[in-house]
């Protein structure tokens, strides 16, 4: 148990570092943060929760992961170079898919709702 809560604190560091130090995880938290406040402004469906939580959790862990392998080309290879720069666009590639995706997933609950209300 005691092996579990320390590998428990060692991911929330990593997600505080990850806030404290990278922009874009900070922007998708704060993205987070509006996106929980019109859910609950709009009361969506379960379904439609879900979808959020899902595609939010994905972005978020994603940029997590982009930022780690970041850290990880600087560390190996200080100087620029072609393939560093190839290995770090990749990752930030899948950032933006699931971002894109997340955006779409947005605009598809709550454009409605916000018709409703006009």
């Amino acid at each position: 148990m005691r092996l579990f809560l320390r590998s428990f604190e060692n991911a929330l560091r990593g997600i505080k570092i990850s806030i404290i130090t990278q922009r874009n995880v900070r922007f998708h938290f704060i993205s987070l943060i509006i996106v929980v406040i019109l859910a609950i402004f709009f009361e969506i469906s379960t379904e439609k929760w879900l979808a959020i939580i899902l595609s939010c959790g994905l972005v978020i862990g994603l940029e997590i992961i982009n930022s780690s392998i970041e850290e990880l080309v600087d560390y190996i290879s200080q100087e620029r170079n072609k393939q560093a720069g190839r290995i770090k666009d990749l990752a930030a590639g899948s950032v933006l898919i699931a971002a894109i995706t997340a955006a779409i997933i947005g605009i598809v609950i709550f454009i409605p709702e916000f018709l409703k209300v006009l």
